[in-house]
């Protein structure tokens, strides 16, 4: 009777570890994630870093040349974001520019009347809220060790990403 409680006892430490291990793997996976939109953050707010490198080293690994109208148009308002983003974030105090992470927040940590954002419940953990000052608030999609888009575009009371890299 001893040695099957003792072999109990061993397969609910089992389980508890694997358990354990799980949540832990989660933490550290969202963890490196936000870690990688504070980076790009704080190099957004550094205007000695070209558009170009930022959004190389962050966004799309090569941004393809235009080679017709409507790719030139693309590549403008890719741009035109990528700066306008740039220029919305050197509006706020370096209270908020020293310590991005205290202003960020993992979407799946929203409360439910702030997730207005149309995604799928699988992306969740892919998606965090920047939210600044005087009112500044916008979301970062994350995927693959890279930024897909910080751009939002309003379709009735929700908010569907704009995809900026592919």
């Amino acid at each position: 009777m001893l040695k099957w409680y003792l072999n109990g006892h061993k397969w609910l430490f089992f389980v508890a570890f694997c358990m354990v291990m799980f949540c832990v793997q989660s933490v550290n996976a969202q963890g490196v994630k936000q870690e990688l939109v504070e980076a790009f953050l704080k190099d957004a707010i550094d205007m000695k870093i070209p558009d170009e490198q930022l959004i190389k080293k962050y966004m799309c690994n090569d941004l393809p040349i235009p080679k017709d109208e409507k790719a030139r148009g693309a590549h403008e308002f890719f741009t035109q974001q990528v700066y306008r983003f740039r220029m919305m974030l050197l509006g706020q105090s370096k209270k908020i520019t020293d310590n991005f992470g205290n202003a960020i927040t993992a979407y799946k940590n929203l409360p439910e009347n702030e997730r207005n954002v149309m995604i799928e419940e699988k992306d969740e953990d892919n998606v965090f809220r920047f939210k600044g000052e005087q009112n500044l608030v916008f979301n970062i999609l994350v995927s693959n060790g890279r930024i897909l888009t910080f751009t939002t575009m309003n379709k009735g009371d929700r908010w569907v990403f704009l995809m900026l890299c592919a």
